[in-house]
Protein backbone atom coordinates (compact mmCIF):
# COMPACT_ATOMS: atom_id res chain seq x y z
CA UNK A 1 0.00 0.00 0.00
CA UNK A 2 1.41 3.57 -1.12
CA UNK A 3 2.74 5.92 1.78
CA UNK A 4 0.18 8.18 2.60
CA UNK A 5 0.91 12.55 2.57
CA UNK A 6 -1.55 13.75 5.41
CA UNK A 7 -3.23 17.20 5.11
CA UNK A 8 -4.87 18.57 7.94
CA UNK A 9 -7.25 20.62 7.16
CA UNK A 10 -10.60 22.95 8.27
CA UNK A 11 -13.21 25.43 7.49
CA UNK A 12 -15.43 28.03 8.96
CA UNK A 13 -18.65 28.31 6.80
CA UNK A 14 -21.88 29.65 6.78
CA UNK A 15 -25.05 27.19 6.73
CA UNK A 16 -28.45 27.57 6.66
CA UNK A 17 -29.63 24.00 5.87
CA UNK A 18 -29.96 24.25 1.91
CA UNK A 19 -26.61 25.77 1.41
CA UNK A 20 -23.18 25.74 2.80
CA UNK A 21 -21.08 29.20 2.07
CA UNK A 22 -17.27 29.40 2.46
CA UNK A 23 -16.01 31.80 5.35
CA UNK A 24 -12.03 30.85 5.24
CA UNK A 25 -10.13 27.32 4.67
CA UNK A 26 -6.77 26.41 6.81
CA UNK A 27 -4.49 23.48 5.53
CA UNK A 28 -1.29 22.08 7.35
CA UNK A 29 0.57 18.71 6.02
CA UNK A 30 1.94 16.42 8.23
CA UNK A 31 5.54 18.38 7.72
CA UNK A 32 4.25 21.98 8.64
CA UNK A 33 3.84 23.43 5.17
CA UNK A 34 0.43 25.80 5.58
CA UNK A 35 -2.30 27.05 3.71
CA UNK A 36 -4.75 29.75 4.72
CA UNK A 37 -7.11 31.69 2.61
CA UNK A 38 -10.82 33.70 2.75
CA UNK A 39 -13.58 33.70 0.61
CA UNK A 40 -14.36 36.69 -1.01
CA UNK A 41 -18.15 35.13 -1.69
CA UNK A 42 -19.67 34.65 1.62
CA UNK A 43 -22.51 36.76 2.37
CA UNK A 44 -22.35 38.36 5.79
CA UNK A 45 -26.00 39.16 6.62
CA UNK A 46 -26.31 35.20 5.94
CA UNK A 47 -24.73 34.23 8.91
CA UNK A 48 -26.17 33.41 12.18
CA UNK A 49 -25.13 35.59 15.57
CA UNK A 50 -23.06 33.19 16.56
CA UNK A 51 -20.45 32.49 13.30
CA UNK A 52 -20.98 36.21 13.36
CA UNK A 53 -19.24 36.71 16.91
CA UNK A 54 -16.98 34.08 16.69
CA UNK A 55 -15.79 33.98 13.74
CA UNK A 56 -16.06 36.41 11.05
CA UNK A 57 -15.73 39.11 13.43
CA UNK A 58 -12.33 37.95 15.11
CA UNK A 59 -11.06 38.22 11.45
CA UNK A 60 -12.04 41.28 10.95
CA UNK A 61 -10.49 42.70 14.47
CA UNK A 62 -7.52 40.77 12.77
CA UNK A 63 -7.94 43.07 9.68
CA UNK A 64 -8.59 46.16 11.36
CA UNK A 65 -5.56 45.58 13.62
CA UNK A 66 -2.89 45.68 10.83
CA UNK A 67 -4.69 49.03 9.34
CA UNK A 68 -5.38 52.55 10.95
CA UNK A 69 -8.23 53.87 9.05
CA UNK A 70 -9.70 50.48 8.17
CA UNK A 71 -11.58 51.28 4.92
CA UNK A 72 -14.42 48.96 4.91
CA UNK A 73 -16.79 47.21 7.80
CA UNK A 74 -16.75 44.06 9.00
CA UNK A 75 -19.85 43.12 6.28
CA UNK A 76 -17.41 43.25 3.44
CA UNK A 77 -13.85 43.52 4.30
CA UNK A 78 -13.66 40.11 2.40
CA UNK A 79 -13.47 41.75 -0.44
CA UNK A 80 -10.44 42.90 0.48
CA UNK A 81 -8.40 40.04 1.76
CA UNK A 82 -10.33 37.25 -0.16
CA UNK A 83 -10.02 35.26 -2.67
CA UNK A 84 -12.97 33.60 -4.89
CA UNK A 85 -13.74 29.73 -4.93
CA UNK A 86 -11.95 28.96 -7.84
CA UNK A 87 -8.98 30.93 -6.93
CA UNK A 88 -9.30 28.73 -3.99
CA UNK A 89 -9.78 25.89 -5.21
CA UNK A 90 -6.36 26.64 -7.73
CA UNK A 91 -4.02 27.72 -5.08
CA UNK A 92 -5.27 24.73 -2.52
CA UNK A 93 -3.88 22.16 -5.93
CA UNK A 94 -0.50 23.97 -6.28
CA UNK A 95 -0.15 23.74 -2.09
CA UNK A 96 -0.82 20.16 -2.27
CA UNK A 97 1.58 19.54 -5.42
CA UNK A 98 4.43 21.70 -3.85
CA UNK A 99 4.48 20.26 -0.27
CA UNK A 100 3.31 16.21 -1.68
CA UNK A 101 6.08 13.88 -1.02
CA UNK A 102 6.53 11.79 -4.10
CA UNK A 103 5.10 8.51 -4.75
CA UNK A 104 2.59 9.46 -1.48
CA UNK A 105 -1.41 8.88 -1.92
CA UNK A 106 -3.31 12.01 -0.45
CA UNK A 107 -4.71 12.01 2.93
CA UNK A 108 -6.99 14.27 3.93
CA UNK A 109 -8.23 14.42 7.88
CA UNK A 110 -10.81 16.74 9.23
CA UNK A 111 -12.60 16.93 12.62
CA UNK A 112 -16.14 16.71 12.26
CA UNK A 113 -15.32 17.04 9.11
CA UNK A 114 -18.92 16.20 6.93
CA UNK A 115 -19.63 19.86 5.80
CA UNK A 116 -15.47 20.84 5.86
CA UNK A 117 -15.45 18.11 3.40
CA UNK A 118 -17.88 19.03 1.14
CA UNK A 119 -16.96 22.84 1.36
CA UNK A 120 -13.92 21.61 0.34
CA UNK A 121 -15.02 19.48 -2.60
CA UNK A 122 -16.97 22.19 -4.30
CA UNK A 123 -14.54 25.10 -4.23
CA UNK A 124 -13.54 22.47 -7.84
CA UNK A 125 -16.91 21.94 -8.54
CA UNK A 126 -19.16 18.88 -8.20
CA UNK A 127 -17.50 15.66 -7.12
CA UNK A 128 -16.91 14.30 -10.33
CA UNK A 129 -14.52 17.38 -10.88
CA UNK A 130 -11.91 17.03 -8.00
CA UNK A 131 -8.48 16.85 -9.53
CA UNK A 132 -7.83 13.55 -10.12
CA UNK A 133 -5.22 12.70 -7.75
CA UNK A 134 -7.41 13.97 -4.64
CA UNK A 135 -9.39 11.36 -2.53
CA UNK A 136 -13.14 11.55 -2.81
CA UNK A 137 -13.69 11.36 1.03
CA UNK A 138 -12.08 12.15 4.04
CA UNK A 139 -10.60 10.40 7.29
CA UNK A 140 -12.21 11.90 10.22
CA UNK A 141 -10.42 12.61 13.90
CA UNK A 142 -13.95 12.26 15.77
CA UNK A 143 -14.33 8.70 14.85
CA UNK A 144 -10.62 7.66 14.86
CA UNK A 145 -11.32 9.16 18.61
CA UNK A 146 -13.70 6.90 19.16
CA UNK A 147 -12.55 3.80 17.73
CA UNK A 148 -9.23 4.56 20.12
CA UNK A 149 -10.65 5.21 22.85
CA UNK A 150 -8.44 8.81 23.13
CA UNK A 151 -9.87 11.69 24.81
CA UNK A 152 -9.80 14.90 22.99
CA UNK A 153 -6.87 18.08 23.61
CA UNK A 154 -7.96 21.15 24.97
CA UNK A 155 -9.26 23.57 22.31
CA UNK A 156 -7.05 25.67 20.99
CA UNK A 157 -6.08 29.56 21.91
CA UNK A 158 -8.19 31.30 18.91
CA UNK A 159 -10.37 28.23 17.54
CA UNK A 160 -12.76 28.87 15.29
CA UNK A 161 -9.73 30.02 12.54
CA UNK A 162 -9.46 28.11 10.13
CA UNK A 163 -5.86 27.49 10.13
CA UNK A 164 -5.63 27.27 13.85
CA UNK A 165 -8.24 24.76 14.03
CA UNK A 166 -6.30 22.77 11.13
CA UNK A 167 -3.30 22.58 13.42
CA UNK A 168 -4.80 21.35 16.10
CA UNK A 169 -6.25 18.80 13.60
CA UNK A 170 -2.62 17.72 13.06
CA UNK A 171 -1.33 18.24 17.03
CA UNK A 172 -5.07 15.86 17.58
CA UNK A 173 -3.53 13.20 14.93
CA UNK A 174 -0.74 12.88 16.58
CA UNK A 175 -2.45 12.41 19.98
CA UNK A 176 -4.45 9.70 18.61
CA UNK A 177 -1.95 7.46 16.68
CA UNK A 178 0.78 7.91 19.14
CA UNK A 179 -1.65 6.53 22.00
CA UNK A 180 -2.16 2.69 22.08
CA UNK A 181 -6.06 1.45 22.41
CA UNK A 182 -5.14 -0.15 25.78
CA UNK A 183 -7.43 -1.03 28.72
CA UNK A 184 -5.81 2.07 31.04
CA UNK A 185 -7.15 4.73 27.88
CA UNK A 186 -10.39 3.31 27.76
CA UNK A 187 -10.62 3.53 31.28
CA UNK A 188 -9.76 6.89 31.36
CA UNK A 189 -11.80 7.93 29.14
CA UNK A 190 -15.31 6.04 30.61
CA UNK A 191 -14.01 5.88 34.33
CA UNK A 192 -17.11 4.68 36.85
CA UNK A 193 -19.11 4.04 33.67
CA UNK A 194 -16.73 0.98 32.39
CA UNK A 195 -16.59 -0.56 35.71
CA UNK A 196 -20.55 -0.46 35.87
CA UNK A 197 -20.31 -1.94 32.28
CA UNK A 198 -17.95 -4.69 33.49
CA UNK A 199 -19.99 -5.65 36.60
CA UNK A 200 -23.64 -5.47 34.16
CA UNK A 201 -21.33 -7.83 32.16
CA UNK A 202 -20.66 -10.39 34.77
CA UNK A 203 -24.48 -10.39 36.61
CA UNK A 204 -26.20 -12.82 35.60
CA UNK A 205 -29.63 -10.92 35.50
CA UNK A 206 -28.44 -8.61 32.82
CA UNK A 207 -30.14 -9.24 29.42
CA UNK A 208 -29.10 -8.64 25.77
CA UNK A 209 -31.19 -5.53 25.72
CA UNK A 210 -29.56 -4.05 28.64
CA UNK A 211 -25.94 -5.19 27.63
CA UNK A 212 -26.50 -3.35 23.80
CA UNK A 213 -27.98 -0.44 25.22
CA UNK A 214 -25.13 0.01 27.70
CA UNK A 215 -22.62 -0.24 25.22
CA UNK A 216 -23.94 2.02 22.84
CA UNK A 217 -24.00 4.84 25.16
CA UNK A 218 -20.20 4.07 25.67
CA UNK A 219 -19.43 3.64 22.24
CA UNK A 220 -18.37 0.05 22.81
CA UNK A 221 -18.22 -3.05 20.53
CA UNK A 222 -19.34 -6.30 22.57
CA UNK A 223 -19.27 -9.93 21.55
CA UNK A 224 -22.83 -11.42 22.76
CA UNK A 225 -22.60 -14.97 22.76
CA UNK A 226 -26.03 -16.79 23.37
CA UNK A 227 -26.43 -20.45 23.93
CA UNK A 228 -29.45 -22.80 24.45
CA UNK A 229 -29.64 -24.86 27.90
CA UNK A 230 -31.98 -27.21 29.40
CA UNK A 231 -35.68 -26.30 30.08
CA UNK A 232 -35.81 -23.77 27.46
CA UNK A 233 -33.61 -21.41 29.24
CA UNK A 234 -30.45 -19.50 27.78
CA UNK A 235 -26.82 -18.91 28.61
CA UNK A 236 -25.30 -15.18 27.66
CA UNK A 237 -21.62 -14.46 27.67
CA UNK A 238 -20.94 -10.71 26.50
CA UNK A 239 -17.21 -9.21 26.68
CA UNK A 240 -15.12 -6.53 25.43
CA UNK A 241 -13.06 -8.07 22.19
CA UNK A 242 -9.45 -7.09 22.12
CA UNK A 243 -8.45 -4.69 19.90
Amino acid sequence: MPKKHRYFFDTEFIENGKSVQLISIGIVDETGKEYYAVSNEYNYDDASDWVKENVIEPMYKEFIAIRSNPPVTVKVFQNIIGLNKKQIGKEIVDFVRYSQVEGTEIEFWGYYSDYDWVVLCQLFGTMMDLPPDFPMFCMDLKQSMIERCVEKLPDPVGEHNALIDARFNRDLYNHIYNETSTKENVISLYGKKLVSFGEMLQDENSTIDSIVKASFELGLMVAIKVEPLEEGSVEITAEIPPK
